[in-house]
């Protein structure tokens, strides 16, 4: 039962640390809008692809 335990253990440790999600934006901008778009658009994104996983 304790191998059992720590392969369970061990997979979610790998399935959590492989989930990572990366932006390449720019990182000049003509204006103070441009840059707030930006801003705005990298949290949109955030928010729609992050998933809250409930353990209770």
């Amino acid at each position: 039962m304790k191998r059992f335990k720590d392969y369970i253990k061990n997979l979610f440790d790998y399935q959590i640390g492989r989930r990572v999600l990366w932006f390449e934006v720019p990182m000049n901008c003509r204006t103070r809008e441009a840059k707030d778009e930006i801003i705005l658009a990298t949290i949109e994104t955030l928010e729609r692809t992050i998933n809250i996983n409930n353990y209770e």
